[in-house]
């Protein structure tokens, strides 16, 4: 589990459900590393977020009044800058499909959840906070992306006395809203920012792309947010790290690999249409659904293959077919 540099205690988090066990069982976990607000419903966190500065808001989805989702939704438009977070189970898997491609969910968090997992998530979350607030000073408007525009961004930065690595992280993040539609990009990219949003231990996840590759026209956030399902998939499964590949198949289409060293899904499940949980009911049954909902919407595909080792495919169409929704 990689530790944080920041004070994380310095970055409120905001937690909203209905259950008081749940929000006493989030106390127990994770104060005082980090500094919770709590809130019993959707109404009550809406006030706190009118009150005072929030990072990050963790909010269950099955609540009475306003569902969690429909909660972030309104977060969003009010304050983007606060990362959004979602409890969820099983059965919400349709709503995912259409909140990643949105981009309303930073993350989503399937139950049981494992306290070790959703701290790294938090973590990641108060980062994501910083990195949005810190582009928010030189961004501007994304829609008129171009080398000189992302060059006078950087500029900006500097003047403004950000240090280098916070330029970099910034330029990349502000690059990243201009490329939320259609647009041609290197699929390197894509893996990097999956790989940068997984975190984890320098080296855990090692990419391979061909180099002859063509840049793919795509949505790249809601693809971002599907490769990020299966990575974090396989770094649950893996004994000695995860390999995510790219290249070209004979067919005009791109293929982006996970792989890693363990047991893989049976292939009885495969074979038997891949039911959502049938690895067991845990949360890599809810990413590879959420996966597939996502690649299908931009035109793509998810291919699994049954047994050890694990691999999954995303097999993607070098032109995006017209009317696929972005």
């Amino acid at each position: 589990m990689p530790a944080s540099h920041l004070d994380l205690n310095a970055f409120p988090i905001l937690v909203v459900d209905d259950e008081p066990m749940n929000l006493a069982v989030f106390e127990f976990n994770f104060v005082p590393e980090f500094r919770l607000r709590l809130a019993g419903s959707a109404e009550e966190a809406l006030r706190i977020l009118d009150a005072e500065p929030i990072a990050v808001i963790i909010a269950d989805h099955r609540m009475p009044g306003m569902l969690g989702l429909d909660l972030l939704s309104v977060v969003k438009e009010r304050t983007p800058t606060v990362v959004r977070m979602l409890l969820t189970a099983h059965g919400d898997v349709p709503l995912l499909h259409d909140a990643v491609n949105r981009g309303t969910l930073f993350r989503y968090v399937a139950k049981p959840w494992d306290a070790h997992v959703l701290r790294q998530d938090m973590i990641l979350a108060v980062e994501r906070h910083l990195a949005q607030v810190r582009a928010q000073t030189f961004a501007g408007s994304a829609s008129g992306w171009s080398p000189v525009a992302v060059g006078a961004a950087l500029t900006a930065a500097v003047d403004a006395g950000n240090t280098p690595a916070e330029v970099v992280d910034a330029a990349r993040r502000w690059t990243r809203g201009a490329l939320a539609g259609r647009v041609p990009v290197p699929v390197a990219w894509i893996l990097e920012e999956a790989r940068l949003r997984a975190g984890g231990a320098p080296g855990a996840i090692r990419l391979e792309v061909d180099a002859e590759l063509p840049h793919l026209s795509v949505a790249v956030a809601p693809l971002v947010e599907a490769l990020l399902a299966l990575v974090d998939n396989a770094r649950a499964a893996a004994s000695h790290g995860v390999v995510v590949a790219a290249g070209r198949t004979h067919n005009d289409t791109v293929r982006i690999t996970v792989r890693d060293d363990g047991p893989g899904v049976p292939a009885l499940h495969v074979a038997g249409g891949l039911r959502p949980f049938a690895e067991g009911g845990t949360g890599a049954g809810l990413g590879l659904a959420v996966a597939r909902g996502v690649v299908a919407a931009l035109g793509g595909r998810v291919v699994v293959e049954g047994g050890a080792p694990g691999v999954v495919h995303i097999d993607l169409p070098i032109e995006v077919p017209s009317g696929v929704a972005p």
